[in-house]
């Protein structure tokens, strides 16, 4: 897998820009007057920083690239056909993880969605089967009476200050 600064870098040598060159041409794509610094692009390159959204949707339009290839880096072609193109998503609590962070593509969330579709109609059909009752809902009172009580909570401690 490529990284995002060798990237850079050789998509920037590709074009024939100098550090500075690609800079001005960021500033442009953005319509920005301030063109992003040599400097900047020689972090990018040299892994110290990673472009940021601005930066990467100005990289993504001047070499043709999706933001998250930029973010990310590529996968080379030689290992790809070796390597999954997607991560595994096989327990709730990775599902979990990936839905808080945002980590799933569009085609993750639709497959996503339609296996939890899937168990559901599985799932009410087998309780429709068996006879089972739709769910009750309680009431907040009701419910509060079959809970135990929490102990109370220790107030908190201070201690004097030593001159």
């Amino acid at each position: 897998m490529e990284n995002p600064g060798d990237m850079i870098k050789r998509l920037r040598n590709g074009k024939g820009w100098t550090r500075p060159e690609l800079g001005r041409q960021m500033a442009k794509a953005l319509g920005r007057a301030k063109p992003f610094t040599g400097e900047l692009i020689r972090l990018y390159e040299t892994h110290k920083n990673r472009p940021g959204k601005p930066a990467r949707k100005a990289l993504a339009v001047l070499f043709g690239k999706s933001e998250q290839q930029i973010e990310f880096g590529e996968v080379n072609h030689a290992s790809a056909s070796s390597a999954p193109q997607q991560p595994s998503i096989d327990s709730p609590e990775v599902i979990r993880l990936a839905l808080a962070f945002g980590w799933l593509t569009k085609r993750q969330k639709a497959e996503l969605l339609k296996d939890v579709e899937s168990k559901a109609a599985t799932n009410k059909a087998i309780h429709k089967e068996l006879g089972a009752r739709e769910f009750e809902f309680k009431q907040d009172e009701e419910v509060a009476r079959h809970l135990k009580p929490l102990p109370p909570a220790h107030p908190l401690r201070r201690t004097k200050r030593r001159p």
